[in-house]
């Protein structure tokens, strides 16, 4: 008489939904766009090569975007705080014939893909350019004060308070103006530590802005990380 032991078997259990995504870098237009301009040519290319990424993204099994839509306190949509992104146009401040965030949301959407607008929090400048970058809403011109500069880099100052409110309404501003589904930050901290000459960390100056808002910390790095986290 054969015995047929039954054992239950434990069927394959997926995740409801998976967050798959990639990071769609602009600055420095390492991923997008490749061409520049104001004209509607460039734009019409711009569109294109959107497209040509999100139709790879979406056949590869992508259901997410992370897009990058402030690098450098710039602008890769029509912003009433901060200028045009010069990786658009070529010119900093310079506004293209359409709206890039807008076009993407649209194109994500179309593909069931969901877009999420990449901000840089703090990042002004990966070099310091000075004047070049001057104009009617750049900071150097507008709110120096707010420039932290350090190893020939500079950052939106965390520990100014007024800095963490321009932070709040830029993304305030774009969940109010595009349907993104959400947004998401990067490099979010002060600089990097770098060694001086004799082999000692340098430190940046932000002495005056510690006494000023430091009050109920014990020393200045619980206060930067306490900035970092607001």
């Amino acid at each position: 008489m054969a015995i047929l032991l039954a054992t239950p078997i434990q069927a394959a259990t997926t995740p409801k939904r998976e967050h798959r995504s990639a990071w769609v870098t602009t600055c420095w237009r390492m991923d997008w766009p490749t061409s520049y301009g104001t004209g509607t040519s460039v734009a019409t290319k711009q569109k294109a090569e959107a497209d040509a990424i999100l139709d790879l993204m979406k056949e590869s099994g992508f259901n997410a975007v992370y897009f990058q839509v402030r690098g450098m306190s710039d602008a890769m949509y029509k912003s009433s705080y901060e200028p045009w992104s010069s990786y658009l146009t070529g010119t900093r401040g310079a506004a293209p014939s359409y709206d890039p965030l807008e076009y993407w949301v649209a194109a994500c959407h179309e593909r069931g893909m969901e877009c999420y607008a990449w901000i840089n929090p703090y990042r002004y400048e990966s070099s310091v350019s000075g004047a070049s970058w001057t104009g009617s809403t750049d900071y150097r011109k507008t709110h120096p004060d707010w420039i932290l500069e350090y190893n020939n880099a500079s950052i939106l100052n965390p520990g100014i308070e007024a800095v963490k409110t321009r932070i709040v309404d830029v993304c305030r501003e774009i969940v109010t103006n595009y349907d993104i589904d959400g947004i998401v930050f990067d490099d979010y901290f002060y600089p990097y530590p770098v060694n001086n000459a004799f082999g000692k960390p340098e430190e940046f100056d932000d002495a005056d802005e510690y006494r000023l808002y430091g009050d109920g910390y014990d020393n200045v790095a619980d206060w930067r990380r306490a900035n970092i986290n607001q």
